[in-house]
């Protein structure tokens, strides 16, 4: 009886492909990237189409960022080239540390109709690196894990005060614009449930983004409506990277609390009923949740 034996098919440097897989090529400046012709997103938004690619002369897996140009989209592309090609030029100043998380542009191309990206590659964003996590520990009995999603959240929040320090203010802070950073070998870091040490994270999407030292006019028309601060739905001039931090606390809420898990397909109006119920309720008084509550 003849022996067979398996043998497993060569994938790329982060593992979601096999080589086989990736049955399509595009060139961007010199890097030539592989990907799968109709294969699954890592992200589509309002602004473009992400999907995993990968370079296999120097064994390296990105995100390429398609995004077509039209009369409505044209501004919020050139916006985020704007913010990312400014990250590159601070890291080239001042090194890589003044801008490690945020994520890093490495081409660029414009072509015809559309804009190419080719960025460095995240994880899962953090909402969904967190669920995996717990769902693994505990299966179909999830509970919350607070000091893990702390973690988490810790490592966001560091993530924009980074982004602020640099004079800028995403105007979109919500739990898909976060990515779980990773390692040299472009693997998630493990779940640590014990530890109390950050998570790594990187800040992405910056299409209404603005950069203070560009001289960027925000356009807050895009911004959804649940994740805006008062002050924006006032209609008031005085922005400033406050307008982030509401935000931040939504997310947080919603990690934290399921009554508040689907807040981003709530009116503003609901928002601020749930909120300021949270607020005044003395039940939830424990100091994340004072945190949360600091206005």
């Amino acid at each position: 009886m003849a022996l067979k034996y398996l043998v497993s098919e060569p994938r790329c440097n982060c593992q979601e492909n096999t080589i086989m897989e990736l049955n399509a090529a595009m060139t961007i400046n010199d890097v030539e990237v592989r990907f799968e012709y109709q294969g699954d997103n890592i992200g589509q938004g309002n602004f473009g189409l992400v999907i995993h690619a990968y370079d296999s002369d120097n064994n390296k897996c990105f995100a390429l960022k398609t995004s077509e140009l039209d009369e409505r989209t044209v501004n919020a592309v050139q916006r985020e080239y704007e913010v990312l090609n400014y990250f590159n030029t601070l890291e080239q100043q001042q090194g890589f540390a003044a801008r490690n998380r945020i994520i890093k542009m490495h081409e660029m191309k414009h072509e015809d109709n559309y804009m190419y990206f080719l960025l460095e590659l995240g994880g899962r964003s953090l909402g969904k690196y967190y669920r995996q996590k717990v769902s693994q520990r505990h299966g179909r009995n999830a509970r919350l894990e607070k000091q893990f999603l702390t973690n988490i959240l810790k490592g966001a929040a560091q993530v924009l005060q980074q982004f602020h320090e640099h004079g800028g203010i995403h105007l979109d802070v919500k739990e898909d614009n976060f990515v779980i950073a990773l390692d040299q070998n472009q693997s998630e870091p493990d779940a640590d449930f014990e530890s109390t040490d950050p998570i790594p994270v990187k800040l992405i999407d910056f299409n209404i983004s603005v950069i203070a030292e560009i001289g960027h006019i925000a356009h807050t028309e895009h911004m959804a409506d649940a994740i805006k601060a008062p002050e924006l739905l006032d209609y008031r001039r005085n922005l400033t990277n406050k307008a982030d931090v509401w935000s931040f606390g939504l997310m947080a809420l919603g990690l934290f609390n399921n009554n508040f898990k689907n807040y981003l397909k709530r009116s503003y109006h609901d928002i601020i009923g749930m909120v300021n119920q949270y607020r005044n309720n003395r039940h939830f008084n424990g100091t994340r949740d004072k945190i949360i509550k600091v206005k």
